[in-house]
């Protein structure tokens, strides 16, 4: 989600951090409406290791705040880069939520992708998600498994294609290409 705010990133040898402090509205639709303050605390054990070993991360993030409802939700990810080979995995459950969609609901999720670069411009990967969208209520789980490419020509640009197939239990299954460009200003 896009938001308006103040951020302060640190990046150190063991351990990084991400703190804001932002107005609750998204897509800058309509502002004043709210606070939101979004926190990721990310720990790098083995960093004296990491040419050896790999690049090892453990962290949790936590975001809280107020525009229509009051939500919370909580995060904890891990992650892993040696040489080619990248993994990502995130859980994550919230008391309400406020993105692209508002909700008192109690959620909660669970991704895992697995990345190899094979050249430096280009990257093949696969994911899976599993999302409940309502925790007390039955059969609104969704699983979607995700195979894609990255194309990344300049440092600063990357096109993404991915195929995804989504199974729900109260909906009807679909497929779906994704095609996506991301510009770093």
């Amino acid at each position: 989600t896009m938001s308006v705010g103040i951020r302060n990133i640190g990046n150190y040898k063991y351990v990084d951090y991400d703190i804001g402090l932002y107005d609750s509205t998204r897509f800058m639709q309509s502002f004043g409406k709210g606070l939101d303050f979004t926190g990721y605390l990310m720990f790098k054990p083995l960093a004296d290791f990491k040419e050896k070993i790999g690049d090892f991360r453990l962290g949790a993030g936590y975001n809280v705040g107020k525009y229509n409802i009051s939500y919370n939700q909580y995060s904890f990810f891990a992650g892993y880069d040696y040489k080619k080979f990248h993994l990502k995995a995130e859980y994550a459950a919230a008391d309400g939520y406020n993105g692209i969609y508002e909700s008192r609901n109690s959620a909660e999720g669970f991704y895992t992708t697995l990345m190899y670069d094979i050249t430096p411009k280009l990257t093949i990967l696969g994911r899976y998600d599993v999302f409940d969208k309502n925790i007390y209520a039955d059969n609104d789980t969704t699983n979607e498994y995700t195979v894609g490419l990255i194309y990344s020509p300049y440092k600063n640009i990357k096109f993404l294609l991915n195929y995804v197939t989504t199974h729900g239990q109260n909906q009807p299954s679909s497929n779906s290409i994704l095609f996506a460009t991301r510009f770093i200003l």
